[in-house]
């Protein structure tokens, strides 16, 4: 069986096209590797028999009007867990896409035709940072719908072949247009606008929970951490996890009690954002995630199949 035979057979009809090698529209190559573009392939239908004329180093993608995707363009892997792990906690369990070699990740539901979901994309823009060099780069996360597909199986430009967790369409997801809206916003907050990452990191900043001086830092904090309240009490991270009743609540940054002479307002507790997290106005800006044990995340570990 194909690989176009195999989406044919299993609900995709109608909701596919071939993708050339190294290409991100829908297109073809033929045996003598010539590549054409998919002309009208927002209108129509590829059909089955024009398998055999078709490369079999050729690729599929997905029309997104039909299948919406979170494609989560960044480079640092504990923040592309973050928003995987709420993407489950909030939509529900996708089909990923990932590539070897890479971090980013597509999350693929299903939909119903004319379901009309959040614009295009949205981004955030980043500096890269390393061996004194500084380049403006553009990292995102997108949610792809109307007129746009998404390239599930093939070749990537880079020349990494693209890997999926293959479900058949009635076991996607189907997700209401107005949980993407939701999700949309609660990844923004998610996502410092001045997060910087290294352009050759020996490590993570965004798990680090060493230096956090750096406008934009995103630090792990664990359930044995405590946290002094504006009353000054002190309370442990795990307890603010599970027992939920302290969102909204002022304390002192977590990891300079003393900044602003002593502040206990200098940060704020939110456990309405998906996830846990402390927002702190300390150095410019650090947002602290908090874990109920160790292990890692704890939105959602039981990942993808």
């Amino acid at each position: 069986m194909n690989i176009y035979q195999k989406y044919y057979d299993n609900g995709y009809r109608g909701q596919f096209w071939p993708q050339a090698p190294r290409l991100k529209h829908p297109s073809t190559m033929n045996q003598q590797g010539v590549v054409s573009g998919c002309m009208g392939w927002t209108k129509r239908e590829f059909e089955i028999g024009w398998a055999n004329d078709i490369h079999q180093d050729c690729g599929v993608c997905l029309r997104t009007d039909y299948f919406p995707t979170i494609d989560i363009d960044l480079s640092s892997q504990s923040l592309v867990q973050r928003v995987l792990g709420l993407a489950i906690e909030m939509l529900g369990e996708p089909m990923v896409r990932t590539r070897t070699n890479s971090n980013r990740i597509a999350l693929i539901y299903r939909s119903v035709k004319h379901d009309k979901y959040p614009p295009v994309r949205f981004r955030r823009k980043y500096i890269r940072v390393g061996d004194s060099y500084k380049a403006s780069v553009n990292e995102m996360v997108e949610i792809l719908s109307y007129n746009k597909q998404v390239v599930v199986e093939g070749i990537h430009t880079s020349g990494k072949p693209y890997e999926l967790d293959f479900r058949p369409a009635k076991e996607l997801t189907h997700v209401n247009p107005d949980k993407f809206w939701t999700f949309r916003k609660v990844v923004e907050e998610l996502i410092p606008a001045d997060y910087v990452v290294e352009k050759h990191p020996t490590h993570e900043r965004t798990s680090t929970e060493g230096d956090v001086t750096n406008s934009g830092s995103v630090v792990d904090l664990y359930e044995d951490f405590e946290i002094e309240l504006e009353d000054d009490t002190l309370t442990l991270v795990g307890d603010i996890v599970k027992e939920k009743n302290l969102h909204g609540r002022y304390c002192c940054d977590p990891y300079e009690r003393s900044y602003g002479d002593g502040n206990r307002r200098i940060a704020v507790i939110y456990l309405d954002k998906g996830l846990p997290i402390i927002r702190s106005f300390a150095h410019g800006g650090i947002t602290y995630f908090l874990h109920d044990h160790r292990n890692g995340n704890n939105l959602i570990q039981k990942g993808v199949r």
